[in-house]
């Protein structure tokens, strides 16, 4: 705890010295002139030489003090300057400027300490809202692209529906189809992302085979498939295993990630669904025939907003569908990752526990 400047000991101090010096001058006086015949002359002598050296240690006396308080008075003004990141030298003779250089560089370390964290909450503000002002870019595009693909399909039906050939007419309502399911997919992820962001994802448990899930996922991704003219493959073990999950969220997990592999690969090509089992665990796999993800860039696919090799004429989604999965596997005690494909792509998958 910091002590005032007791000056006034101080000055006590250099009183008490003087007064004994006084009398020492005046000892050395007397038997100076006793001793040569009452001579004042070699008495005065005597009496400036102590008289300097008083002086002179006097003057050291104050200079080493005030030395150390123009310190401590210089290094406040340069943290009223702003200058926080220059330490306070923490010296002194005197206890009390020690002190106080001790509780300056305490208070230049904590008000450095507030700056950052102020800086830091500043940078965090700011990047959250530049998320959301880009959250909200995309998600008005998503909504968009579906809806206006309704509205002209909806219009070509009621105006042409009489005249069409059953083909084209069948056409027409594959793409209404799909315009729905698209507004369905993009609705749930952000229903889930909501409830992830609030901590509010409670899953509800069943026994259920995973050979399920994979088949409603299909008939979900059906517009999506047929739109690009791509086909599913399945290689699954005889007997399929069964697993303890919230039915509806790993049917979202398998539609995000059989989705995402569809907008990624060519029209025309086949999407690969592997479903094995490996002492208590199952891994569900979901292969694509698109570009591939760098190494580097493989972790960062599942956080929100994020589309790699997306360009402004590319349709890839609000970037909200692989965060979702990450969290529902993740609530779910399991892991998901992506590899490289052999022959080209990449392949999601996912594990879980089975059903003990």
């Amino acid at each position: 705890m910091l002590r005032p400047l007791n000056i006034t000991r101080q000055v006590t101090i250099l009183a008490t010295g003087a007064g004994v010096l006084a009398g020492v001058c005046g000892l050395i006086a007397d038997r100076v002139i006793g001793g040569n015949g009452g001579s004042p002359i070699w008495a005065v002598v005597v009496i400036a030489g102590v008289a300097a050296l008083c002086a002179l240690g006097v003057g050291f006396f104050f200079r080493q003090r005030l030395a150390d308080l123009w310190q401590l008075v210089i290094a406040a003004r340069r943290m009223g300057q702003g200058d926080l990141t220059t330490p306070i030298t923490t010296r002194g003779t005197l206890s009390e400027v020690y002190s106080l250089a001790v509780v300056l560089e305490q208070n230049r370390q904590r008000i450095s300490t507030m700056l950052g964290e102020l800086e830091a909450a500043k940078e965090w503000s700011d990047s959250q809202r530049s998320v959301q002002a880009y959250f909200l870019a995309n998600i008005s595009h998503e909504f968009r692209t579906p809806l206006a693909g309704m509205q002209v399909t909806v219009e070509l039906l009621r105006e042409n529906a009489h005249r069409l050939p059953p083909e084209e007419l069948d056409e027409l309502l594959g793409a209404l189809h799909l315009s729905i399911a698209s507004m369905g997919q993009l609705i749930d992820n952000l229903l889930e992302s909501s409830k992830i962001e609030a901590d509010q994802l409670v899953l509800r448990r069943q026994s259920i085979e995973a050979e399920q899930l994979i088949s409603e996922a299909a008939r979900l991704v059906l517009p999506f498939l047929s739109r690009r003219r791509q086909q599913l493959t399945l290689d699954m073990p005889l007997e399929a295993p069964v697993v303890s999950a919230d039915r509806g969220r790993l049917v979202q997990v398998l539609v995000n990630l059989i989705a995402n592999a569809s907008k990624y690969s060519p029209p025309g090509s086949t999407i690969d669904i592997g479903l094995a089992r490996s002492g208590d665990t199952v891994r569900l796999s979901v292969s694509d025939r698109g570009p591939g993800i760098p190494e580097d860039k493989r972790d960062g696919v599942f956080k929100r907003f994020v589309r790699l090799g997306a360009t402004a004429s590319e349709d890839y989604g609000a970037g909200l569908g692989l965060s979702v999965v990450k969290a529902i596997v993740a609530a779910h005690g399991g892991v998901v990752g992506v590899d490289a494909r052999p022959g080209g792509g990449s392949q999601f998958w996912v594990e879980l526990c089975t059903q003990a």
